[in-house]
């Protein structure tokens, strides 16, 4: 079935089929993607050779002509048996640019995960231009944006009429939702990559130089704080949050290790090395999920666990190497994986239900909407039947998609690579 496409420019207000949309072969926005690169390691992220730029830009140009402008040829090719459905799976709803990447910028990426405020039919992102913005989940009029003068990736933390976001800066801030005020700002002096938690009115969040903070989330005051050493071998980019439940709290670590720590004031409980015990590639680098007494965690090198919260014994292993999530559904995990695939394992033993291999790129965490799986990647994203890991789509774009997508009923919003947020309609 023939794919077709439209430039960005074109359909800047239009509002109809996803593929008509998202979909762009305007050289100005071509960028190449190194295959199962993007989004687990750190690239230089801009080119000071202006001609070398230009040399790479008129390879690729030349690469999408020899093609023939076609999608399926363009992305690496399709997986057996996948298409655009007819019935037309996505919907775009709208589409705001939010900002441009700089024309020096090679690879754009954006990691941003949008926090949805349904009752107030607004959801606010951050991005790596470093704003912070207030956005309409109707319509996608901006209503206020914040400059936090670097990239944020942590995914803000709403609570009434507080939102809480940090940024590559090291600052922890506060910010009135209704305007963007800033209430309070809170310099921790490290990278602060992923989301914050509220527990008991206290705020936690982790840094990429392995440490734990604590603050009171009112005033912005220090409680406390807890390191491990920094590993000296290889680590993936990247921070898990905190998550927590029945008066512990848990971390992960870039080493592999995952500790219980007690709220008030970060002292251990248990802690457990995850991986092969070097140190090497075994960071959790994604928030761990509490399921009653089960706690499931997933370390790049050592695979996914399941571990009893109270004893810290490990109740199963399942082996895969770089692992995106998990997130839970029912009696079922589903995660992305460094191998290009998408997989899904029982929450009981571990066991393996399916796995599907996509295209290049390494998929996102998945996002569960009823019963479709998505996930994005670069340059698409993909639906798949959450029972049998079906492709029923693949939705080829330019700059494809690092973060994952968050879903309102069967509205998604996700964050393109190249500075744009979709807000896409799904089929039942």
């Amino acid at each position: 079935m023939a794919l077709h496409c439209v430039t960005l420019d074109k359909a800047k207000n239009f509002q109809g089929n996803c593929r008509d949309l998202l979909v762009s072969w305007s050289a100005k926005q071509l960028r190449t993607k190194p295959a199962g690169c993007r989004s687990l390691l750190s690239f230089p992220r801009n080119f000071t050779d202006a001609a070398l730029r230009l040399a790479i830009l008129l390879i690729v140009s030349a690469f999408v002509v020899q093609c023939g402008g076609r999608p399926d040829q363009m992305f690496g090719g399709l997986p057996d048996g996948a298409s655009i459905h007819r019935d037309e799976p996505f919907r775009v709803a709208w589409r705001k640019e939010l900002y441009r990447p700089s024309e020096l910028s090679y690879l754009p990426e954006e990691l941003a995960i949008p926090a949805l405020l349904p009752q107030k039919r607004r959801l606010i992102i951050g991005g790596a231009d470093g704003y912070v913005r207030n956005v309409d989940i109707q319509t996608g009029q901006l209503y206020w944006e914040v400059d936090t003068q670097n990239r944020v990736t942590a995914r803000p933390i709403v609570d009434g009429d507080r939102v809480w976001v940090g940024s590559y800066s090291g600052y922890m801030m506060a910010l009135d939702t209704n305007s963007g005020r800033q209430l309070w700002k809170y310099d921790s002096s490290a990278a602060i990559l992923s989301e914050a938690t509220l527990l008991d009115g206290r705020l936690f969040y982790t840094t990429d130089t392995n440490a734990v903070y604590a603050l009171d989330a009112q005033t912005g005051k220090y409680l406390w704080h807890k390191s491990r050493p920094h590993t000296q071998e290889f680590t993936i980019l990247g921070q898990a949050p905190v998550v927590g439940a029945d008066g512990v709290i848990y971390a992960g670590f870039s080493d592999g290790v995952l500790m219980a720590m007690a709220p008030e004031d970060g002292a251990s409980v248990w802690s457990r090395q995850l991986g092969d015990g070097t140190g090497r590639f075994g960071d959790i680098d994604f928030a761990p999920v509490i399921d009653g007494d089960v706690l499931y965690v997933t370390s790049f090198r050592g695979g996914v666990y399941a571990i009893d919260r109270t004893t810290n014994e490990i109740l199963w292993r399942h082996e895969v190497e770089g692992g995106r999530g998990p997130i839970l559904s029912g009696s079922r995990l589903y995660l992305g994986t460094a191998g290009k695939e998408v997989r899904c394992i029982r929450a009981a033993d571990g066991g393996l239900l399916w796995k599907t291999s996509l295209p290049d790129g390494v998929p996102s965490v998945p996002t569960l909407v009823g019963r479709w799986v998505v996930v994005g990647a670069s340059g698409y994203l993909a639906l798949l039947r959450a029972d049998s890991g079906e492709v029923s789509a693949i939705i080829p774009t330019v700059d494809g998609f690092s973060a994952h997508p968050v879903a309102l009923g069967n509205r998604l919003f996700v964050a393109a690579n190249g500075g744009n947020l979709f807000a896409l309609d799904l089929t039942p």
